[in-house]
């Protein structure tokens, strides 16, 4: 009996702290896809632009790229 009372009067409460938690987690679901997304995003620009880089086959260009970068 007292049972009884104690759970008709904690249901609408524990109802809405599961539907808080659940709302609170696809959220964060939502938000750990997206990371995953722009992470992925980046990495595809990043790759895209080494793969344009020019390749120097020559040690000389090499060398004086260097020497003008170090000066920076």
């Amino acid at each position: 009996m007292i049972w009884t009372g104690i759970a008709q009067a904690l249901w609408k409460p524990v109802a809405a702290l599961l539907a808080l938690l659940g709302i609170y987690l696809a959220g964060k679901r939502h938000a750990r896809q997206q990371a995953k997304s722009e992470a992925l995003q980046d990495y595809a620009a990043t790759r895209k632009k080494a793969d344009e880089a020019d390749i120097v086959d020559s040690p000389d260009l090499a060398r004086s790229w260097l020497h003008e970068r170090g000066k920076r």
